[in-house]
């Protein structure tokens, strides 16, 4: 590093670099700021706590939402969420959690941060709650709901229901009523009674809630109510909320592989929003660039371009025989998430590891043939890490669709290079043993299995609960497998070509962290986006760092 700071003192290209760098960060700022503060005026009182709880800081959402209550109408909406914002901060937000883990539908400004619970305190006493919501000034139908919510939360879950059960089971149900009764149903282990409550809740308010309907079905799903499906499978009322999600989960359950195939890959993309979208592209044109300059694409040899193209394309493509494979473990080999270490780590070696590099390497494969004919070791590195990254670039959308998104952008901002990286040294290990003369045989039977299992490892640690304590041994994992990666690549590459690769590589990475922070400020505002986009941050300066290392700056 000594000698890198040396070289920026004395090199003039590298200093025009690094001002670059700090142009396009210092920018990303300005615009992640001006976002934060038009879109904050826009929204109301109850909106910020919102986004306040979605990003975690559910002590401030807590006091806004009391805040608002103090000062306008008293609307349920916002009294509910200041029950729950108030329950995550006490003892009784734990009761909850039940209910966060079965319904995997539901909204994200429902879900409360876990480490609040120990950490933060609520500014508001129960004195004060009660003695609001004993107030007689506001709709008898809101503080009968507001009542109910506060005694399942806070004081017993198996709260007396009469009250509410008669504004929920009415000729005409009051908003919200069955609702609350179909979490306190789930807090209480009433699946099915749950379902029949988000029904009715959907079906009664079919533009309010419509989510209420999906929760049903997924809680439904879940407990293997498979004849309760069937039956709103063709029912026009579920037709806003029955997806290619939802039809591909029925046809796991029926063995049905012709719907199996039909929608495993558009549900992948269902309720995928603008943002994701446009990430994934600009992260995928953006490494792509690195690649293929790593792969001395401009030297001018014959066919390369279209070569880098097809492995690129392939790699998007082996998404969908991985996706099969995952319908394959789920639903005949019962392969799935089961919370104990052991089972789980075998899980993500032999499921999530081997069935992606699998894959991966099956797409490789038809490259083969050309890349023996042409002899370059370079381009099978090349073509390795272009399948690698076209996975990675469909992939990266899942990121957001099924994760938090601190989570989200974190994985997003790393995976890519993993990706690569892994099956770059794949490809190229393949390419080697499968020449006819000169070569070692066993260079594939090594690597193969070390990457599946690295992967494994990688994705086990991240994601396991049992090692949350661990995710630095991700980190080392991403570190082993890219240094060795960039190694591999710029062993033969000319100091020029490694400067111009340099460059590519800082400031693609620049602009898509940059980019990533404003899509953060755009949930949670500017500072909390700082907090969001960290993990990921973290990943690029190793990365960057490594490959300044690399290239002996």
């Amino acid at each position: 590093m000594r000698l890198f700071l040396h070289r920026l003192r004395h090199d003039r290209g590298l200093r025009h670099l690094w001002l670059a760098v700090i142009a396009i960060c210092s920018t990303s700022v300005v615009i992640a700021c001006v976002i934060s503060r038009t879109s904050e005026k826009g929204k109301t009182l109850r909106e910020r706590a919102a986004s306040l709880e979605l990003s975690g800081q559910v002590d401030r959402a807590e006091k806004l939402y009391w805040e608002t209550l103090q000062h306008g109408p008293v609307d349920t909406e916002t009294l509910l969420g200041f029950i729950d914002a108030h329950a995550a901060l006490t003892d009784g937000g734990e009761g909850d959690e039940r209910n966060r883990d079965q319904n995997s539908g539901e909204s994200e400004d429902e879900k409360k941060d876990e480490g609040a619970q120990t950490v933060l305190v609520s500014s508001v006493t129960e004195k004060q709650i009660v003695s609001f919501l004993d107030r007689r000034d506001f709709n008898p139908s809101v503080s009968a709901l507001g009542h109910y919510w506060y005694a399942v939360r806070m004081v017993d879950k198996k709260s007396d229901t009469k009250s509410i059960r008669n504004l929920a089971d009415g000729a005409k149900p009051v908003r919200w009523a069955n609702h609350l009764l179909a979490r306190a149903a789930l807090m209480n282990d009433d699946s099915p009674e749950a379902a029949r409550r988000f029904e009715r809740e959907g079906l009664s308010f079919p533009t309010e809630a419509r989510e209420d309907l999906r929760h049903a079905l997924f809680i439904w799903s879940d407990n293997d109510a498979w004849e309760e499906l069937r039956k709103r499978r063709n029912d026009s009322r579920y037709a806003a909320v029955i997806g290619p999600a939802f039809r591909l989960i029925l046809a796991e359950h029926d063995r049905d592989w012709f719907e199996v195939i039909r929608y495993v890959w558009p549900a992948g993309f269902e309720g995928v929003k603008a943002w994701p979208l446009f990430l994934a592209a600009l992260s995928g044109a953006l490494w792509f660039a690195i690649a293929t300059r790593m792969g001395r694409i401009g030297e001018g040899v014959e066919g390369r371009k279209g070569l880098y193209a097809a492995a690129f394309v392939l790699g998007i493509l082996s998404v969908y025989p991985t996706l099969l494979l995952i319908t394959l473990e789920e639903s005949v080999f019962s392969l799935r998430l089961v919370g104990q270490p052991i089972p789980d780590a075998i899980y993500f070696v032999f499921g999530v590891g081997l069935r992606e590099e699998l894959c991966k390497l099956l797409a490789f494969l038809p490259l083969l043939p050309i890349l023996w004919r042409r002899r370059l070791r370079i381009e099978a590195l090349t073509c390795g890490a272009l399948v690698g990254l076209g996975f990675a670039a469909e992939e990266n959308i899942g990121y957001f669709h099924r994760m938090e998104i601190a989570d989200a952008l974190g994985r997003f901002l790393t995976a890519n290079f993993l990706h690569m990286s892994l099956t770059a040294l794949i490809a190229v290990s393949a390419f080697e043993s499968s020449r006819r003369a000169g070569v070692r045989r066993d260079t594939f039977g090594t690597v193969f299995p070390l990457a599946v299992f690295l992967h494994g490892a990688y994705d086990f640690v991240l994601e396991s609960r049992e090692t949350a304590g661990f995710s630095f041994l991700a980190m080392g994992v991403f570190i082993l497998l890219s240094r060795q990666f960039l190694r591999e690549m710029m062993s033969t590459c000319p100091a020029q070509r490694q400067r111009s690769v340099l460059r590519t590589f800082v400031i693609s990475l620049v602009i898509l962290t940059g980019v990533s922070y404003i899509y953060a400020t755009t949930l949670v505002g500017a500072v909390q986006g700082l907090a969001v986009i960290g993990s990921g941050l973290l990943g690029v300066a190793i990365m960057i760092y490594m490959f300044v290392r690399e290239l002996a700056y």
